[in-house]
């Protein structure tokens, strides 16, 4: 997992691999599941037991070597109802081989490798070591698979289980869980007051390289088949988990995995299911369904199906399906999976919501944005950058928030044309591009006179910025209709012009603008407020 707190993790637990070292070997028919009839289960056990399954499926098809797996893992899938059965001939020869190897006694043992900090040199050490949890595994395997764990291959693995020095275990706190499990009387109540001297921290949860929902999760489905022995350690880890809870799920710890994630809502609802609270771990299974869940049974992180995230989902799954056959317990309401067909530019889109459960489904319409209007299609240069304000109207007539799109503007600071390019996204796809002009600033007239006949001399402030030139209209009636002349002055540092060839002793209406040339096309100003002068006899 691509998070701070799961590599930390992955690091401890490599360093401390159950090995099995086993290999695949022909079907046999060791193994046989008898799954509750589907008569007896609820909706909820049924999808709960195809979950499973395909998570098996998907983790088998997607680990590179099935001989790498810790027992743990390995017992994982064989509860996962997928059929393990051409790997567990050769799960229980690397038994035999260990035992053998071992005088009766199951060790833990592989190499690893480190880069030395101070010369960058990768070296290796080996280790060998016995541990709780590979004996927790081993017994609760053979068991399943109708073996004798107190005479197997002529050893007892029990005894030697229930033989360990605790004082000096250092075994993963995670793997008490299946110790736990496979234990027998008080030596299972041994385990549970040992972790929990080793590790709990009341009101801060279980201390495994820090706190977090992960471990305090794995904690309190440790000690649940003794939880009424436990009752006040139980109900402080559940308040604890309940911390790392956000509306959506779960969430790792405060520092480093602060977002909701698969494995922690997957963890959430193992360590409630566990313990018999069954509604509450039920919030955070619709949370991991309608969050994480891709493939039935596959889980994702990061919108990409993984392998770790799908392990701890089909772990804590394995929890939940046990509790909800237990108490015939029902969806108490529809967990959905979203589908979405976007809508383009063009066309609607629609949202279509299943329940994973119940298979009931509805659709709802994503009306398509229609139209895109802009706060304004001109503006006056300024120097600076013009962003005029956007509206989009969908196909139905409603306002889309601009949650749904992106706005990028171009060549909007100067005069010409400027773009404004809508992206949409969410559950909207496609781009529509909008233009808007951007007209130079306007003059004004600072005196008209008639220096002779049919002439009109006409005096304008200088506009020099972002302009090529100006226009004079002049008429001899006010709405510029009657006897009009419109004459053209290149050059932005011109200040007059005298317009020839008028009629003599009339009044003409005179008003001048400004203009940039860009690309071929004028860019105009607005006119300026218009005088009147009248021409001499």
């Amino acid at each position: 997992m691509k998070k701070i707190l799961s590599v930390l993790l992955s690091i401890i637990i490599a360093l401390t691999s159950l090995s099995t070292g086993f290999v695949a070997f022909a079907d046999t028919d060791d193994f046989v599941t008898e799954p509750i009839p589907l008569e007896a289960q609820t909706e909820l056990s049924r999808y709960a037991e195809k979950q499973m399954k395909n998570a098996g499926e998907y983790l088998v098809k997607n680990t590179y070597d099935i001989s790498t797996l810790s027992a743990v893992d390995f017992l994982t899938l064989l509860n996962s109802g997928y059929d393990m059965s051409a790997y567990t001939e050769g799960f229980v020869s690397s038994l035999k081989t260990n035992l053998e190897k071992n005088n009766g006694k199951l060790f833990v043992e592989g190499t690893e490798w480190y880069q030395d900090s101070e010369t960058k040199e990768w070296k290796s050490y080996s280790y060998s070591y016995e541990d709780i949890g590979y004996y927790g595994a081993a017994i609760i395997i053979l068991e399943k698979l109708g073996y004798n764990p107190e005479s197997f291959e002529g050893y007892n693995i029990v005894s030697a289980f229930e033989s360990i020095d605790l004082e000096k275990d250092n075994s993963n706190p995670y793997y008490y869980r299946v110790a736990i499990e496979a234990a027998k009387g008080d030596f299972a109540k041994t385990l549970c007051d040992n972790l929990i001297s080793k590790y709990y921290v009341t009101g801060s949860g279980l201390n495994y390289w820090g706190f977090s929902c992960d471990n305090t999760a794995h904690f309190l489905a440790s000690i649940s088949e003794y939880k009424n022995e436990y009752k006040d350690y139980v109900e402080d880890a559940k308040k604890v988990i309940k911390t790392y809870t956000k509306k959506n799920g779960a969430f790792a710890d405060n520092t480093y995995v602060t977002e909701v994630n698969p494995d922690s809502t997957a963890l959430a609802m193992m360590a409630f299911a566990s313990v018999g609270d069954v509604e509450t771990a039920f919030t955070y299974y619709k949370n991991l369904v309608e969050g994480f869940e891709g493939k039935t049974g596959v889980f994702k992180y990061n919108n990409e199906d993984n392998l770790y995230a799908t392990k701890d989902a089909l772990l804590a799954l394995e929890y939940f399906k046990t509790a909800v056959e237990a108490q015939g317990f029902e969806h108490p309401e529809e967990v959905l999976k979203t589908t979405v067909t976007k809508a383009t530019t063009k066309k609607n889109g629609k949202i279509t919501k299943t329940c994973v459960i119940c298979e009931k489904s509805t659709k709802t319409t994503i009306y398509y944005p229609k139209t895109i209007k802009l706060s304004s299609t001109k503006y006056t240069y300024s120097g600076k950058t013009i962003k005029p304000r956007i509206t989009v109207i969908s196909s139905n007539k409603k306002t889309i928030s601009a949650d749904n799109y992106t706005v990028k503007f171009s060549s909007n600071t100067k005069v010409g044309t400027a773009k404004a390019t809508i992206t949409f996204k969410g559950n909207y796809s496609g781009s529509v591009t909008k233009t808007f002009a951007i007209n130079p600033k306007a003059t004004s007239i600072s005196k008209l006179s008639s220096p002779k006949a049919k002439q009109i001399k006409v005096n304008w402030k200088k506009q020099s910025t972002q302009t090529s030139g100006y226009q004079i209209q002049l008429a001899t009636d006010k709405s510029f209709s009657k006897n009009k002349k419109l004459v053209t002055v290149s050059g932005s540092k011109a200040t007059s012009k005298t317009v020839k060839s008028l009629k003599a002793n009339k009044k003409y209406y005179v008003r001048v603008r400004t203009f940039k040339t860009v690309d071929g096309k004028k860019y105009y100003s607005g006119w300026s407020a218009a005088k009147t002068v009248k021409t001499k006899k």
